[in-house]
């Protein structure tokens, strides 16, 4: 029982220090094996037996000790490598934005045998519209072969930070294996302490779905006058909640339909939905926002998105709505009539239609006319 609550401490140990105490103890092993074998083994004249008593009790106890904590250090080392594994820290944010979780991305990395960021910029323009189609190709590819390099047989983490239309992008392009798990640690304004974490075999086992989360409603808001087939749909599925929107932003054209999806909390705005609670798993928020995407389009609606939600989630929508893509008879031209915005924190123009792919609509179908 000692020996297990040995063991169970080390595997706590930051990689940072359990490499160097696994070093120390092996040289120390050797030097303290060296000492015995001295002792035994015949003088310098090559006279006299081997006497297997002739060292001390200390120097073979000494022996023993290191032994056992040498041993017991490769074990934690190789237990930490198959079960804590390898964290990716994926970020994609326009230039000018800050990353809030940089550091405390770095510091989940220092408890980890391996932790590799991959980071990335991106000029959103001067205008309320432009194309990031090239910048999400190429991250896409080094994304895929930086984690296919992984050890197969460690646990693989994504902890993303990436924009919202990048995000779906990501997942949509991207086959994610189903054993990857993916780390949402970005709960700096949250009573939840602990990590959103969760697999993507998990995920597709649960989407894309109809059925509603608790408590969350869908209001619709239609405007005769407003564009014909266009839909805003406005999700707010956040840790904390959020003011809804009295309107479409200036310099967009006004939709036929304005969908708004969280929990009401009155004077309009939105109540705080959990993910990972037990109330909300972060899989179930997942499916139900790609339902509804996949719906809308099915329906005829060129969807524009703007959403407050867990950067996993957001990746997450994405890998189902090419869940979605890939079933027989599944919407096959999703992207042709679906426009994810981009946020832009503190700017007098916030929300920016980038395209993250190339079959996307034209931007004149979303701006108003000048």
């Amino acid at each position: 029982m000692a020996g297990n609550r040995v063991v169970r401490s080390l595997t706590r140990l930051p990689t940072w220090i359990g490499a160097p105490a696994t070093a120390i103890t092996g040289v120390l092993s050797t030097a303290v094996a060296g000492l015995v074998i001295e002792d035994i083994l015949p003088n310098q004249d090559g006279v006299g037996p081997v006497d297997l008593g002739h060292s001390t009790g200390w120097r073979w106890l000494a022996l023993a000790i290191s032994l056992t904590l040498f041993s017991a250090l490769v074990y934690s080392g190789s237990w930490r490598r198959r079960r804590l594994g390898s964290l990716f820290y994926l970020r994609v944010l326009p230039h000018g934005q800050p990353d809030w979780i940089s550091d405390l991305a770095q510091q989940k990395g220092l408890a980890r045998p391996l932790f590799r960021s991959l980071l990335r910029r991106y000029d959103c323009g001067a205008g309320l519209a432009g194309d990031i189609v090239e910048v999400v190709d190429e991250y896409t590819d080094r994304v895929v072969e930086l984690v296919h390099q992984d050890d197969p047989a460690t646990t693989t983490t994504i902890a993303p930070n990436l924009s919202l239309p990048v995000a779906i992008a990501l997942g949509y392009n991207w086959l994610i294996p189903p054993q990857v798990r993916l780390m949402d640690i970005d709960r700096r304004r949250s009573t939840i302490e602990q990590d959103l974490e969760f697999t993507v075999a998990e995920l597709v086992a649960a989407g894309p779905q109809a059925s509603t989360p608790p408590r969350v409603q869908i209001i619709d808001r239609d405007d005769p006058l407003g564009r014909a087939g266009l839909l805003w749909l406005e999700v707010v599925l956040a840790d904390q909640g959020g003011p809804g929107m009295s309107s479409v932003p200036a310099g967009f054209s006004v939709p036929a339909r304005h969908r708004a999806v969280g929990v009401p909390a009155g004077n309009g705005r939105f109540g705080p939905v959990v993910a990972g609670s037990t109330e909300y798993t972060a899989s179930s928020l997942a499916a139900f926002v790609a339902r509804q995407i996949v719906d809308s389009v099915a329906q005829g609606h060129t969807v524009v998105l703007v959403a407050r939600l867990p950067k996993t989630v957001a990746l997450g929508v994405g890998r189902l709505l090419q869940e979605a893509a890939r079933q027989p008879g599944g919407p096959r031209n999703l992207w042709n009539h679906f426009c994810p915005l981009v946020y832009l924190q503190g700017d007098a123009r916030p929300y920016r239609y980038l395209r993250v792919r190339p079959e996307q609509p034209d931007p004149a179908q979303l701006l108003a006319s000048s």
